[in-house]
């Protein structure tokens, strides 16, 4: 199957689709923080095709009532999953294994979406090391190097 370059706009999202997605959830500050790839749209270093949140107990508990799919991945990791929406209450990256409160503390808020930190993502990924996370790992540090 081919696929033009022109459909992938279909596949992706830039940020500003992320805050309308997010915003449409209703989400209570305090209560959740963006993770995944997205802060790295904030910067516009890509765009993505999914929506990782990490969220209170409650809000979980909320989500899965109202009939968000629960996806087994391993005994670690058990998100919910509706649409582009990811959604778990904790990550873990090897022994590191940061809180919402802990992520919080270093957020970006964006009309009022909060997201975790640049410093984060690159935290994370390079604790996973996977092919993808060291393409995104040149992204942030090329980022960051022209900031200064």
């Amino acid at each position: 199957m081919t696929i033009s370059y022109k459909n992938l706009d279909l596949l992706f999202m830039k940020i500003e689709e992320i805050i309308e997605r997010v915003k449409t959830l209703n989400l209570e500050p305090n209560t959740y923080i963006i993770l995944g790839s997205c802060p790295m749209a904030i910067y516009n270093l890509r765009e993505v095709s999914d929506i990782d949140i990490m969220v209170t107990k409650k809000i979980y508990d909320k989500l899965k009532n109202v009939g968000w799919e629960y996806k087994y991945k391993d005994i670690n990791d058990g998100p919910l999953s509706n649409g582009v929406f990811e959604v778990l209450t904790g990550f873990r990256f090897g022994t590191y294994r940061p809180t919402l409160s802990q992520l919080l503390e270093k957020a970006v808020t964006i009309d009022e979406v909060v997201f975790s930190s640049l410093g984060e993502v690159r935290k994370w990924k390079s604790l996973l090391g996977r092919p993808k996370d060291m393409a995104d790992i040149k992204l942030i540090d090329d980022y960051l190097n022209n900031q200064n």
